[in-house]
């Protein structure tokens, strides 16, 4: 099998979420944290951070030069409206990656999220192998950036309604964004891997407005401006609105 050089990858870590989405212990995530060299979003509900890119990522037909982090357990591609735009309201109306999007809190001092950009050999190594095992068929491929994020003990925001256990306690989950230059001209493509831990969840919904929305993942375009209208673009959901579909991320 030839082995090609990529470019970005994106691991978003909820303490444990992939995509193709696969279920860790803690210490088969890559390291995150203040001695990983990360970034810290500030604490609170419904923060956003814009993360310059050393090279660019690719998201559907798009090519963007920087990402918006955010509390609520995803990266989008533009700033984001605020969270009563698009909680309980999917597909959002611009781009998103959802590693497990919900109303989520950090404000409490206990859960953080974690981001930085890597290119050490070490991360994208393990970066490559989780790339690698989702897509055995195609040609191994060597990720030459990553952006990495970790959600690490993130609250819901209010009390849900659907009767989970709650121990201020949310699922560490990660999300890695590698990206590959190819070998051939003008052949790139960046990975979305989302990696969960196992038994990491101790919440499936959260807060949305005056009801409860299960926790969501997937992947969404954003609106589609045209010449006269605009429409939804592309989305790609990988739950759906039974908890258990939550649950099986974990597992």
């Amino acid at each position: 099998m030839g082995r090609e050089e990529r470019g970005w990858i994106f691991c978003l870590a909820l303490l444990g979420f992939a995509a193709p989405a696969q279920s860790l212990t803690r210490g088969e995530l890559l390291p995150f944290g203040p001695s990983a060299g990360d970034q810290i979003l500030a604490a609170g509900n419904d923060q956003t951070q814009r993360l310059e890119l050393d090279r660019p990522v690719l998201f559907y037909d798009g090519t963007f030069h920087s990402i918006y982090i955010n509390t609520n357990g995803f990266v989008a591609t533009a700033e984001p409206p605020g969270e009563a735009s698009y909680l309980g309201r999917m597909p959002p109306r611009f781009g998103m990656i959802a590693a497990l999007q919900g109303d989520l809190d950090t404000s409490d001092g206990v859960g953080k999220v974690f981001f930085r950009q890597d290119s050490s050999p070490g991360v994208l190594s393990r970066a490559a192998e989780h790339i690698n095992r989702a897509f055995p068929e195609d040609a191994a491929v060597s990720p030459t950036h990553a952006v990495v994020v970790t959600w690490a003990d993130a609250a819901p925001q209010e009390p849900q309604s659907r009767g989970d256990s709650l121990d201020r306690k949310f699922i560490p989950f990660h999300r890695e964004t590698p990206s590959s230059a190819s070998s051939l001209p003008l052949e790139t493509a960046s990975f979305a891997v989302l990696l969960y831990v196992d038994d990491g969840l101790q919440f499936t919904s959260t807060g949305a407005g005056d009801s409860a929305a299960v926790l969501h993942a997937g992947f969404s375009k954003g609106l589609v401006v045209g010449f006269l209208f605009s429409s939804q673009g592309p989305y790609y959901r990988i739950t759906t609105d039974e908890e258990d579909s939550i649950r099986a991320l974990a597992e």
